[in-house]
């Protein structure tokens, strides 16, 4: 009831403010959501992702697949990554990014205008729902939220619905948020997990916040009771937690 609604205020304020203030030139920081033949998702803001094509993968991230007639994705889901929003599509109501470095892109000519698809530009649809809902066990593991196909199904409708409505109106102002969303993740030597997120007011300090970590950590379970970690780090939006 509450909760759901919540979520979903949430959800469309964030979509929202990104689809009217997202910069093409702005590195983000995000997690690997899912692999596909076509390329990567990556995780923006909560309950939305943002495609990453082949093309705009280095090609150290890239690898022959078993028949080496095509190129497939070597990233993981739950790995870290770096990238810029480039492109917003209301046709397929989804987020563009590119993992290219943005000199390397340029000379190219690959750079559009905020707000415009470039014609040598391909439209890549998300992929299916029950792609994803296969998933779920090794999501659950991970450290993600798992919701029903219902649950899924019902936000992704409320969405649209509210966003229709949002590009129906002119001189509408995007919504000021008070409040700032970390994932949360644990590092054990090279390896990285996503294990949740914290949402905190903007004036905490970052004492706080890195305080606010621990005490998740400690009660999902994963930092024992007298055990110390090794250290916190802020970068952007991700906290990572060193065990």
């Amino acid at each position: 009831g509450q909760e759901l609604q919540a979520r979903r205020r949430k959800m469309e304020e964030g979509i929202e403010k990104l689809r009217e203030n997202y910069n093409p030139n702005k590195a983000m920081v995000g997690f690997v959501s899912s692999v596909q033949k076509t390329g990567i998702f990556v995780s923006v803001i909560d309950g939305l992702d943002a495609l990453i094509p082949l093309k705009e993968l280095p090609s150290k991230f890239l690898e022959e697949d078993g028949e080496g007639k095509a190129m497939k994705p070597t990233l993981e889901v739950g790995q870290a990554v770096q990238f810029r929003i480039i492109r917003y599509s209301w046709q397929s109501d989804g987020f563009v990014a590119s993992m290219m470095p943005l000199a390397e892109r340029s000379r190219s000519g690959a750079v559009g205008t905020r707000g415009r698809t470039p014609r040598q530009e391909e439209e890549v649809d998300r992929p299916p729902s029950p792609d994803r809902s296969e998933g779920a066990k090794v999501w659950a593991a991970k450290g993600y939220s798992v919701v029903s196909s219902e649950a899924a199904l019902e936000l992704n409708q409320w969405l649209r619905s509210k966003m229709e409505d949002k590009k129906s109106k002119k001189g509408s102002k995007a919504v000021v948020k008070s409040t700032v969303t970390y994932l949360v993740s644990i590092a054990r030597g090279m390896n990285t997990k996503a294990v949740g997120s914290l949402e905190l007011e903007k004036n905490v300090s970052e004492k706080e916040v890195k305080q606010a970590a621990v005490e998740l950590l400690q009660k999902d379970g994963h930092l024992k009771a007298g055990e110390q970690h090794k250290g916190v780090t802020i970068t952007k939006n991700i906290i990572s937690v060193k065990l």
